[in-house]
């Protein structure tokens, strides 16, 4: 199992090592499936200073995974915030939103992706996804 922690190259506190661990801990968490875990050790490095575009990516992923779109937006919406190039978080953004029947949202968040990674692998398919669905008679 690969493990995605954080290079960081700067003069570090033990703060900022006590916050590294948590954000590490927390993506290893979620590599275990074990989002609820994840989530609690993300919010102890946000309580440590720890702040970063991907510590945000991770937890909007742990939302939806526990099925909390709104969160997962907010979590997203800030890893975008912190770095508007994500684009893995403007994939997931659109991905968001398309669950929740939110089209031009996705479609637009689909567009961005394109933008700062025109080889993402899955856009075209999410593109097609959400015209399709788009299409669906509503109820």
């Amino acid at each position: 199992m690969a493990f995605a922690g954080l290079l960081v190259c700067f003069p570090l506190r033990d703060s900022d090592f006590r916050a590294l661990d948590y954000y590490n801990t927390a993506v290893y968490l979620m590599e275990l499936g074990m989002p609820e875990k994840a989530l609690e050790q993300a919010q102890k490095g946000i309580n440590h200073g720890f702040s970063s575009p991907d510590l945000f990516f991770m937890m909007g992923n742990a939302h939806f995974t526990l099925g909390k779109t709104r969160e997962a937006v907010t979590a997203y919406e800030t890893a975008i915030h912190l770095k508007p190039s994500h684009a893995s978080a403007h994939y997931n953004l659109a991905v968001v939103w398309m669950s929740m029947n939110r089209f031009s949202e996705a479609e637009a968040e689909a567009a961005l992706v394109m933008e700062y990674d025109s080889n993402h692998p899955r856009v075209g398919q999410l593109l097609n996804e959400i015209m399709r669905k788009r299409a669906l008679p509503s109820n």
